[in-house]
């Protein structure tokens, strides 16, 4: 089975994984969000939801009988939507 990685912060895990497929699942920086406490919220709420709208199609592959060339291609989809 092929090691996927996610990492929240721009240290790499390669020495701890070897070789990964990675993606990148740009979000807003919310630390840098402005407004009322309703204004932040939203924010985090929409970032939420987008990477759980992410991770419920990484959960639903059929890993283990995906080769590396469909897993590689199903994380580019993933990342594009």
């Amino acid at each position: 089975m092929a090691n996927i990685l996610f990492r929240c912060t721009h240290n790499s895990a390669r020495s701890v994984l070897g070789e990964a497929f990675k993606a990148h699942w740009g979000y807003p920086d919310l630390s840098k969000v402005e407004g009322p406490e309703a204004v932040h919220l939203a924010a985090f709420e929409l970032t939420r939801q987008a990477l759980a709208y992410g991770l419920r199609q990484l959960v639903d592959l059929p890993l283990a009988t995906m080769s590396d060339a469909e897993l590689s291609a199903a994380l580019a989809e993933i990342t594009a939507s």
